[in-house]
């Protein structure tokens, strides 16, 4: 009974914490911080004067250098453009042009993505394919741009907003609002969905398929969601849905979600977790390549598995409170991508990877919060008690 109560207290604490979240996390939003010339500055190191126009909507704010002279104009995207949205939020920017009308330099202000994709989209040169353009190029047909491989829905955000932008600057450019949810379906979402339904429908078939179906199907979603599409649910990505209330990352796993979320309540089973997660299914296949196994006994067993828990709950708190902590940090799903994983990531998933061929599913059963989530959903306290 004692179990039981405890148990209990977990799971409501867990989604009531959550429950919190999305609440604190919708907050309206603190009013936008004045342009100065700090941040201008960034674009023309000299400028030491603005000359606000009537409509900074539609209109570009000159920019004077020391002597009065005309450096340019600039353009904010925020919060005109801010129904563009990356992986985390929106991604506002500073459009410099010269007198000619040529863009000096675009300048990626503060925003939530996460800092190592910022980087590398920084590194690789995308903020300066505009640079020599004319701005009513831009605004009329924007530029072919190649999105960052590995920081894809946040290069292509840039390039949205920019595109958006200047076209409310111009009154005969075409309005581009942002594609919709169906429009920014592409092939690999498709190759994600057909593995995710193949691993429902096993799912439902549990028992009754054959052993190599089932590694088939485990090598397929390691190898599709993990290593080619690194789509997975994580914390982070909910955390960043309840924040901007929209669906930002790829759309295929916006709808993985919603099937997960619903097989959890309606037919009481974690399929996401089992057979789904492309780090749970590699964790299963190592641990399925080594006969050497070791026990835990039953005691530890049903201790460790509240660690998932009290992450779940620290996540939580985070949201609620501000502390702006990286939720990836807190999950092994961004070593998917080695190059923008934080060093937390890395070592969670090399421990748990380290550990898999001995134990079975580490992560999933003693650290994965985003998997006690949906066991949550999947098996409400009160019947236990």
């Amino acid at each position: 009974m004692m179990n039981s109560i405890r148990d209990y207290l977990f799971r409501v604490g867990a989604v009531v914490l959550i429950t919190g979240a999305v609440m604190a996390a919708n907050r309206p939003a603190p009013p936008e911080a004045p342009l100065t010339l700090e941040t201008v500055r960034k674009a023309f190191p000299h400028a030491e004067e603005l000359v606000a126009p009537a409509d900074q909507k539609r209109e570009w704010i000159p920019v004077l250098g020391p002597a009065g002279e005309h450096l340019g104009a600039i353009a904010v995207t925020s919060p005109y453009s801010d129904d563009v949205i990356g992986y985390a939020g929106p991604t506002p920017l500073l459009i410099a042009v010269n007198p000619d009308g040529v863009i000096e330099s675009v300048v990626l202000l503060n925003n939530r993505e996460t800092p190592e994709y910022v980087r590398q989209i920084i590194d690789a040169g995308f903020m300066r394919q505009w640079t020599g353009s004319s701005w009513r190029e831009v605004a009329h047909e924007p530029l072919k741009v190649d999105a960052v491989s590995g920081a894809t829905i946040t290069s292509v955000a840039i390039a949205e907003t920019l595109g958006q932008r200047l076209s409310l600057m111009d009154p005969d450019a075409p309005v581009r609002p942002p594609p919709s949810f169906i429009q920014r379906i592409g092939p690999i979402d498709i190759a994600v969905l057909a593995v995710a339904a193949l691993g429902f429908a096993l799912g439902l078939l549990h028992g009754r398929t054959p052993r190599w179906a089932r590694q088939a199907q485990l090598g397929l979603s390691f190898l599709v969601l993990g290593v080619i599409a690194a789509s997975m649910l994580s914390m982070a990505l909910l955390g960043g849905w309840v924040t901007n209330w929209n669906l930002t990352g790829p759309p295929s796993l916006a709808i993985v979600a919603g099937a997960a979320i619903s097989s959890s309540v309606v037919l009481r089973k974690n399929f996401y977790c089992h057979f789904i997660c492309p780090f749970g299914a590699l964790q299963e296949l190592l641990f399925r390549a080594i006969p050497f196994k070791v026990k835990i006994g039953r005691g530890w067993h049903r201790g460790l598995r509240y660690v998932r828990y009290f992450v779940l709950t620290f996540a939580g708190f985070s949201l609620i409170l501000g502390l702006g902590v990286d939720l990836n940090d807190l999950e092994p799903f961004s070593a998917f991508r080695p190059r923008l994983a934080g060093l937390a990531a890395l070592l969670i998933g090399a421990a748990a990877l380290v550990l898999s061929p001995a134990l079975h599913r580490p992560w999933c059963n003693y650290g994965c919060g985003t998997g006690a989530l949906l066991d949550t959903l999947r098996r409400p306290p009160i019947k236990k008690v």
